[in-house]
């Protein structure tokens, strides 16, 4: 088989940073720090189309045409004074596609955030906290084995992502920090489409699930900040995830011929830390570990 791939894509946004000082009526108390609001609206429109042929692989040796040794390698099996459209070659190609081998899709995204920047205490601790909000349209154009008809598959969310990061910076040269956030993950188009990806010889196919629906992470992570000098720091965060239906492979079973696919699995945990060490010399060096 052979894939052909065509996808055009286009990414457009627009950001609007607006300064304004804190303060609270009637009162000195947090007053005249500086602080920023952010505001960014886009849209990306990614289209692409999916084709994938699947070339059926005969041999007309013993018919009277040029012998072949098939225990040979295959870059001389395959060579080009072996292959035509028929005798006197002893190899020949057909095509043998099926309808449900090929997709056109096309997802379509809305987005935008409203984010402050504020500062808590002078010089010491400060807030930043937003929401982003985006629309998933997401279609499938493709065609329906078991019903042997085009068919569409569509998939529409609507996702506000609040996150929030508070910093206290004990020391000009220290950040300690505190962060949460929610965030998805889309099932990709392979993983929804019903088109079937042959394997090698000895391999599972694979096949995609419509069904898949987008999994949702929520994720906790307090970090330690130093900087030694500009450019160079190290740094101990940890991280801990709750994930809803995660996209997992699994094995389809269906006949004869299992093949691997798509599955939401039980919702997981996942925690862990991270070091990095930065340090710039005559040449950059850059330490991390998780």
């Amino acid at each position: 088989m052979f894939g052909n791939l065509t996808e055009y894509l286009t990414d457009s946004q627009v950001d609007f940073t607006i300064p304004f000082s804190t303060g609270l009526p009637f009162t000195d108390v947090w007053s005249g720090l500086p602080a920023k609001l952010k505001i960014r609206a886009g849209v990306s429109l990614p289209s692409p189309q999916l084709r994938s042929p699947h070339l059926l692989v005969q041999s007309d040796a013993g018919r009277g045409v040029l012998p072949i040794d098939f225990g040979a390698p295959f870059n001389d099996i395959l060579d080009p004074k072996n292959v035509g459209g028929g005798p006197p070659f002893p190899i020949t190609f057909n095509e043998i596609t099926n309808p449900q081998n090929a997709f056109e899709a096309t997802h379509e995204i809305a987005a935008g955030y409203l984010m402050f920047d504020l500062p808590l205490v002078r010089d010491r601790l400060r807030l930043i906290a937003g929401v982003r909000t985006e629309y998933s349209y997401m279609k499938l154009d493709v065609f329906d084995q078991l019903q042997n008809k085009p068919t569409e598959i569509i998939k529409n969310d609507l996702d506000p992502l609040p996150g929030v990061n508070l910093v206290y910076s004990p020391r000009s040269d220290m950040n300690v920090r505190a962060s949460w956030s929610r965030t998805v993950s889309r099932p990709e188009f392979r993983e929804l489409s019903p088109a079937v990806y042959p394997a090698t010889r000895g391999l599972r196919g694979l096949v995609g699930d419509p069904t898949l629906v987008e999994t949702e992470r929520r994720q906790l992570r307090p970090a330690l900040g130093v900087v030694l000098q500009p450019s160079e720091l190290v740094s101990l965060s940890g991280f801990y995830k709750a994930i809803d239906a995660p996209i997992e492979t699994a094995v389809n079973v269906s006949g004869s011929a299992p093949q691997d696919t798509f599955k939401q699995g039980k919702d997981g945990k996942l925690a862990g830390f991270e070091f990095e060490g930065r340090r710039t010399s005559a040449f950059s060096t850059t330490i991390s570990r998780t």
